[in-house]
């Protein structure tokens, strides 16, 4: 059996978004391998 394991970067803008995101990244666990998360401050802010 061929294995395939895939990179996806996901850039977050609104804040009201993640809890929509994190519903979809859960409604897909079983495929997800592990999440990272890094914080990046706008500049400026």
């Amino acid at each position: 059996m061929e294995t395939r394991i895939a990179v996806i970067g996901i850039v977050v803008e609104e804040e009201d978004s993640v809890e929509i995101l994190n519903e979809i990244l859960h409604e897909y666990r079983h495929y997800i391998i592990g999440r990272m998360g890094i914080p990046y401050p706008k500049k400026g802010e």
